[in-house]
């Protein structure tokens, strides 16, 4: 319920932001058709399989590497759970809606003519701006994502790596203390020097430690089927060191964890 009442929100919104455009505040219409059009595909895309009662097909599974994880670890292959393309592409559509709402914004700012509404030039220039940037940054990291292609988990025999648009981590299977599934497949270690990170996550690092219990996490709408098999992929290697051998098998994609 609490979704179906999420996307009429949005659908009232944009249909109100349509009224205004249509009767004399076309400015301020089009950022809202912007904003609420915009937001509520990219919400309906990004939160379409989230649900605690929605029902997921089991997570892809492959036997191979992800891009750059030779960097980390000599294994040469493992357990795979790849990244989703479409919820990355819907990320760069959204980031791309909400920069050119933002650039709306500034443009009205400074057009002497425009009704600038009870926000002001000055705070809707800053609205403006600060929207540009944020989303600048979320959909370059998309674009990236997609231009370099291979995003997603893998799980070889000394650790688990993971590669996604805000960057890349590793952590050896005895220096993981945790693994939980809340806004993503979230990874704790016993000491924060004891995981690497690249990009943006390594930035985040203290802020989702200190905040968040947690050293950095992979986004469950950026992988294929329910995150949930792959969490529990990820405890069973994690309590059972004698099963990582099996990992060099690539039969382990088409097993079940006993």
């Amino acid at each position: 319920m609490r979704g179906i009442g999420n996307v009429l929100l949005f659908v009232g919104l944009t249909a109100m932001s349509a009224v205004a455009l249509f009767t004399g505040s076309p400015v301020w219409g089009t950022i809202g058709i912007l904003l609420f059009g915009g937001g509520g595909i990219l919400y309906f895309v990004l939160t379409r399989n989230s649900g605690a009662t929605t029902r997921r097909r089991p997570a892809r599974t492959t036997y191979g590497h992800l891009p750059g994880m030779r960097r980390f670890t000599d294994e040469p292959a493992g357990l795979v759970f790849p990244g989703s393309r479409l919820s990355t592409v819907a990320t760069l559509l959204g980031s791309l809606v909400f920069v050119v709402a933002g650039l709306a914004m500034v443009a009205m700012a400074f057009a002497p003519s425009a009704s600038h509404g009870p926000a002001g030039p000055v705070l809707l220039f800053l609205v403006g701006l600060a929207g540009i940037t944020v989303f600048s940054v979320f959909g370059v990291l998309a674009l990236l994502a997609l231009a370099r292609g291979g995003n997603g988990i893998a799980l070889v025999a000394d650790g688990v790596y993971f590669r996604a648009p805000a960057g890349r981590a590793w952590v050896g299977w005895d220096d993981l203390k945790s693994v939980r599934l809340g806004d993503g497949i979230q990874f704790l270690v016993h000491s924060p020097e004891q995981i690497t990170l690249t990009g943006l996550n390594r930035w985040l690092h203290r802020v989702n430690r200190d905040r968040f219990g947690m050293d950095v996490g992979y986004p469950t709408m950026l992988l294929k089927g329910d995150p949930g098999d792959a969490l529990e992929r990820i405890t069973y290697f994690h309590s059972a060191p004698e099963a990582r051998v099996s990992l060099r098998d690539p039969g382990t994609a088409n097993r079940s964890i006993p």
